[in-house]
């Protein structure tokens, strides 16, 4: 993938009806109901214009819980490199938290770098 977008959710509500939902361009990609705690989410993203949707869906006939979702700390994907170290910025925040990190460790000790795993498309804490 070009990119991800990550998001941070919980929802509180029926688990059988009552559902959050999020899509990109149209097709669902997460579903989420009952009790959910917070969680990150991460979903790939290519290159060009995207439309993100998230949808809570109700079903009217019981509430359970605090029968509501919520979405924080969402980061939308983009060229960015800050830090002009050649890796995009929104990998280096999911996998490291900040731009600081050495890409020439190798964190997960898989002996791959994570410059490597960077490249390759694989996950450096795994």
């Amino acid at each position: 993938p070009d990119g991800w977008i990550y998001f941070y959710l919980s929802v509180s509500s029926e688990s059988c009806c009552d559902k959050l939902e999020f899509y990109i361009d149209g097709e669902l990609k997460g579903s989420w109901s009952g009790s959910v705690p917070y969680q990150l989410v991460i979903f790939p993203v290519s290159s060009g214009i995207h439309r993100f949707k998230w949808q809570y869906k109700k079903d009217g006939s019981n509430d359970v819980g605090s029968d509501t979702a919520w979405i924080d700390d969402i980061f939308i994907p983009g060229p960015i490199d800050e830090d002009a170290d050649g890796i995009k910025d929104s990998w280096e925040y999911i996998y490291f938290g900040g731009l600081d990190h050495d890409m020439s460790l190798d964190t997960d000790g898989d002996t791959i770098s994570d410059l490597n795993e960077y490249l390759n498309g694989t996950d450096p804490l795994n």
